[in-house]
């Protein structure tokens, strides 16, 4: 038995199966070339990873050493300047002025406060002079007069008792020099204490002066201050009868109220705090 192809069937086969082309050099070649450049890309960045772990293998994270340290080097026979080497500043002066204390200062003010008060005693005395007694300024006058007195004698009494502690704390040499300082100035604060009593009194003369009620009670506070209650006592109670609507009338009933618990009368007393007691917004209160 014989079989028989058709050829027309194997070639249709033939025509079918297509052959593999052959692989090009140049294709080859760039292959090749990207590869070996992937590898030394590699090795180039490796290196520094391993160096480093190496440094970081010599040296401990707890070693508390900085990786970097710092160094410095003078360099020898650099010319400074004063830029690159300032000058150290000159050594600060003491001051060598005259030194004063405290109470000096106070002393050396008051001083020149009291100048001025006698230029005012003396201006005032002239005006005095000068103008009647139906002139209504001149109970002013007197009034103004008695203040600048009164002034001098509390500043004088002041500069007494001032001197109480240093008399005490003296050494015996000094204690005589300074027991007739405040001798002294006992003696001018007596004196300026009856020239201002005088002068309040002058200006109780004028009835109708508007500020009477004020003259009555600086006198009777300034006698009241050296000692002096029973006079004082006596303007007092001219200021209560006269001028009823005062603002100075608590401040009289608490005089009469204090000098009664001094004699021991307390009932005395007792009434007449009871009558301060009627005024709460007065300046006797604390």
């Amino acid at each position: 038995m014989s079989f028989t192809v058709e050829k027309s069937a194997v070639e249709n086969v033939t025509m079918k199966i297509k052959p593999r082309s052959p692989r090009s050099p140049f294709r080859s070649f760039a292959r090749t070339a990207a590869f070996g450049l992937t590898a030394a890309l590699a090795s180039t960045l490796a290196v520094p990873a391993i160096a480093r772990a190496a440094g970081e293998s010599t040296t401990p994270a707890n070693s508390g050493k900085a990786r970097y340290q710092k160094q410095e080097k003078e360099i020898q026979g650099a010319a400074q300047t004063n830029l690159t080497k300032p000058a150290a500043p000159p050594p600060q002066q003491k001051e060598t002025g005259p030194t004063i204390t405290v109470d000096q200062f106070i002393f050396q003010k008051q001083g020149q406060i009291q100048k001025l008060v006698d230029a005012q005693i003396i201006k005032m005395r002239r005006l005095i002079q000068v103008t009647q007694d139906d002139d209504p300024q001149k109970p002013d006058f007197d009034f103004r007069l008695a203040e600048l007195y009164a002034e001098k004698q509390r500043f004088y009494f002041s500069s007494a008792h001032q001197l109480d502690q240093k008399i005490f704390d003296a050494p015996p040499a000094q204690k005589v020099t300074l027991q007739n300082q405040q001798k002294g100035y006992e003696q001018t604060q007596q004196k300026w204490l009856l020239a201002a009593v005088g002068a309040y009194i002058d200006a109780t003369k004028f009835k109708k002066y508007e500020r009477m009620d004020e003259v009555l009670f600086k006198l009777a506070y300034l006698l009241t201050s050296v000692k002096k209650e029973d006079k004082a006592l006596e303007y007092f109670r001219r200021l209560i009868k006269d001028y009823p609507d005062s603002k100075y009338i608590p401040d009289a009933y608490l005089a009469f109220a204090e000098e009664y618990f001094d004699k021991a009368e307390m009932d005395a007393a007792l009434k007449f705090y009871e009558k301060v007691e009627q005024f709460p917004k007065a300046s006797v209160y604390p």
